[in-house]
C-alpha cells in the first residue's frame, strides 16, 4: 500500500469515527479500513495490509465496480458487531497500481436517515388516506408537503402553500391572537402543541381547525421540521358558540333583571360590569362603574383584606358597609364566587339597610308590646285589688244593713268613710280609663294656649271637698297671664294627679301651694306640700316604676298616676321631677313651653 498514490488520504481518514473508509482488492476482500469501519465490522480492530475475512455484497459490487468509473452507491450490509443492518452511502474511487487494481470506498452510515425518511414517507402515506388536513414544514415553519385533505379543507393547493408559512396563508382578522402566540412560542421551543383556531378558506369562508402538531427530529436530536394533523371542527365550534351565546343571553337576562346587585370584577378589584340593581344601590351609572376599584365604594383596609382571603378560598359571604356616590353609607349582605371565568369574579349584594331599620322598628314594637302586656297585667292586678276592695266593703255594709244585722245608726257611722272610698275609687277609675286609652289607642297631642292659673283654680274646686276633710289649706299662687303651650286635657290630668297625691300624703292641718315661674320661654309649675315626704329609695323610680302607697288616711292608690304624668309632660316636650324630704314634704315640678 506504500505505493498507492492515495496513501495520504487513507492515512487522513484512518482515525475518523464518522466517515467510513476501506479498500478492496480485485477479489473484493477488505485489505485496508479505518476506525469507523472497524467499529461496525470488526470487534478486535484491524491490522493494516491484512486480508480481512469480511465478505461484502459481491454481486452488487462486481456489477458496480466493473463500470470502472467514479460513482456513488447505497450499500445495505449486515454488521456483525452491531448485529443489525446498516446502510452505507459510499463514493467509489478506482486505484490502479503496479501491484494490481484496487477500489477505495468512503462515505457514511445513513441508516438513521433512511429510517427517518421511511418515517416521513409513512406519515405521508397515512396522511394520504386521512380526510383531515396534514401539513409538514421544515425547521423554520415553511410548508414542504400537504395532503389532499388539507387542500379539500382549505381550498389551497400545494402550489399555493408550499414554501410559505401556513399562518400567513390561513389566518385572518378574527383569528385568535392568543392561539397564534401559543403556536409561535411552541415552534420556537421545538415543542409539540395542540390548539383550536379560526382560519380562513381560500374563498374567504371562516373555518375552525383543531391542530395537533409534533416536531420532527433527526438521530442527533436536531429539529428538521413539524408535522401537523388538522381536522376541521367548524360544525362543532358553531354548535358550541350557539350554546355559548344562548347561555350568555340567559345570563345577561338574569343579570340585567336581577333584583339584587351584581358586580363583576377582575383580579385587580376593578369592576368590569355591573347590573342596573348595583347602579341603583350605589348611585353610579354603568359607565362610571366600569374601571372603578371596589375599594372606592367600600372601606379600603377591610375590603382589601377580604379580597385577599376571597381570592385564596374562592367563595366568600358576609356583610359589608357600602359607600354611595353621595357618601351615604348602607349595609349589604354579599355572596362572592371567584374565577367564574379566568380573571373574572362575581359578587351578589343584598341591601339590608332598610331591613335593619325594619328590624329595629320591629324590636321597638316588640318592646312596646311587652310593655303594654306588663301594663295590662298591672291593670288587671289593680282592678282585682285596689278597685275591688272598696266596692266589696261597700257591698258588705249594704248587705248587713239590708239583712238587719246593722242598724241605720251604726251604718251612718261608716258613711263618711264610704264617701271617701267612693271618691278615691272614682279618681282611680278616671286614671285607669285615661291610662288604658293611652296605652291601647294612643292619645293625639293637641297643643293650645293653657292658662295655668285658671287650670289650677279649676282643679282646686274639684279637690276642695277631699282637702277639707283633712283640713288642708290649698293656695294658688300662680300669677295671672301665666300661659303655656300644651295639650290642655293632658295638663289637667297632670295637675289633678299631683294635687290628689299631695292631699293623699298630707296630714291634717297641712297646706298645699302651687306656684309657677316663667323664664327663657319656659313655664315651670311647682306643687309643694307639707306632707310625709318620699323615701330616698323611691325618688329615682317614682316616675319610672308603678309604685302604690296608701295615704295618711289609708287612701288607696293605683301606682299609675305619676307614670301617666311623666308621659304626658314629655309628650308636650317638657320635663317633670321631684324634690322631697321625709317628714318635711315634697315638691313636684314640671316644665312646659311658654306661649
Amino acid at each position: 500500500m506504500e505505493k498507492l498514490s492515495n496513501e495520504a488520504i487513507l492515512n487522513y481518514l484512518k482515525d475518523s469515527a464518522q466517515t467510513f473508509s476501506f479498500v478492496l482488492n480485485e477479489q473484493f476482500l477488505v485489505i485496508h479500513s479505518n476506525k469507523a469501519f472497524n467499529a461496525v465490522f470488526d470487534k478486535n480492530g484491524l491490522v493494516e495490509n491484512a486480508i480481512l475475512k469480511h465478505t461484502l455484497s459481491i454481486d452488487l459490487l462486481k456489477d458496480l465496480l466493473s463500470k470502472e468509473k467514479e460513482q456513488n452507491l447505497e450499500l445495505p450490509i449486515y454488521s456483525p458487531v452491531k448485529k443489525k443492518n446498516v446502510v452505507l452511502e459510499l463514493e467509489i474511487r478506482y486505484l490502479n497500481e503496479a501491484s494490481g487494481k484496487y477500489y477505495h470506498l468512503l462515505g457514511s452510515n445513513i441508516i438513521k436517515l433512511k429510517n427517518h425518511q421511511l418515517e416521513i414517507e409513512k406519515y405521508k402515506l397515512i396522511a394520504k388516506k386521512t380526510t383531515s388536513g396534514v401539513i409538514i414544514t421544515d425547521a423554520f415553519g415553511y410548508a414542504t408537503w400537504v395532503n389532499k385533505g388539507f387542500t379539500k379543507m382549505t381550498g389551497f393547493s400545494p402550489r399555493d402553500i408550499l414554501g410559505k408559512k401556513p399562518g400567513e396563508v390561513l389566518q385572518g382578522e378574527k383569528t385568535d391572537k392568543v392561539a397564534v402566540r401559543k403556536m409561535r412560542e411552541a415552534i420556537e421551543k421545538s415543542e409539540p402543541f395542540e390548539v383550536e383556531i379560526l382560519n380562513y378558506h381560500k374563498n374567504g369562508k371562516e373555518i375552525w381547525i383543531s391542530i395537533t402538531c409534533d416536531p420532527i427530529k433527526n438521530e442527533f436530536g436536531e429539529l428538521e421540521g413539524f408535522i401537523a394533523i388538522q381536522p376541521e371542527v367548524t360544525q362543532r365550534k358553531l354548535k358550541e358558540q350557539k350554546l355559548l351565546k344562548e347561555n350568555h343571553d340567559r345570563f345577561k337576562a338574569v343579570f340585567e333583571s336581577a333584583l339584587n346587585a351584581i358586580i363583576i370584577a377582575n383580579d385587580q378589584m376593578q369592576c368590569i360590569d355591573a347590573n342596573p340593581a348595583a347602579c341603583d344601590m350605589l348611585g353610579y351609572s354603568k359607565k362610571e362603574f366600569i374601571g372603578k376599584s371596589i375599594t372606592e365604594f367600600t372601606e379600603y383596609k377591610k375590603s382589601k383584606k377580604l379580597w385577599v382571603d376571597f381570592i385564596e378560598h374562592g367563595i366568600q359571604r358576609g356583610e359589608i358597609e357600602l359607600i354611595e356616590k353621595t357618601d351615604k353609607k348602607k349595609k349589604a349582605k354579599y355572596y362572592a364566587v371567584s374565577n367564574i371565568l379566568e380573571d373574572t369574579h362575581l359578587s351578589v349584594l343584598l341591601d339590608i339597610t332598610e331591613q335593619e331599620k325594619m328590624q329595629k322598628v320591629l324590636e321597638n314594637k316588640n318592646a312596646e308590646l311587652n310593655k303594654i302586656n306588663q301594663e295590662k297585667n298591672k291593670l288587671f292586678s289593680i282592678i282585682s285589688h285596689d278597685l275591688k276592695s272598696p266596692l266589696s266593703r261597700l257591698a258588705g255594709l249594704l248587705d248587713l244593713l239590708r239583712d238587719g244585722d246593722m242598724s241605720k245608726k251604726e251604718f251612718d257611722r261608716f258613711v263618711h268613710e264610704l264617701s271617701e272610698d267612693v271618691n278615691d275609687t272614682s279618681n282611680l277609675l278616671n286614671n285607669l280609663l285615661i291610662w288604658s286609652s293611652n296605652m291601647l289607642e294612643g292619645i293625639k297631642l293637641r297643643p293650645v294656649s293653657c292658662d295655668i292659673k285658671k287650670m289650677v283654680t279649676h282643679q282646686f274646686g274639684l279637690q276642695k271637698r277631699n282637702a277639707k276633710r283633712k283640713k288642708i289649706i290649698l293656695q294658688n299662687e300662680v300669677l295671672d297671664g301665666t300661659i303655656a303651650n300644651a295639650d290642655k286635657n293632658m295638663i289637667d290630668i297632670v295637675i289633678r294627679n299631683l294635687l290628689s297625691n299631695a292631699i293623699k300624703f298630707c296630714r291634717e292641718n297641712s297646706e298645699i301651694i302651687i306656684t309657677a315661674n316663667v323664664s327663657k320661654k319656659k313655664v315651670t309649675v311647682c306643687v309643694a306640700d307639707t306632707g310625709v315626704g318620699i323615701p330616698k329609695s323611691n325618688l329615682k323610680k317614682i316616675f319610672s316604676e308603678n309604685l302604690s302607697t296608701k295615704g295618711t288616711k289609708k287612701e288607696i292608690g293605683n301606682g299609675i298616676g305619676l307614670s301617666l304624668c311623666k308621659e304626658f309632660i314629655e309628650r308636650n316636650k317638657g320635663k317633670i321631677w321631684v324634690e322631697s324630704e321625709l317628714g318635711v314634704g315634697s315638691k313636684f315640678y314640671f316644665s312646659l313651653q311658654a306661649k
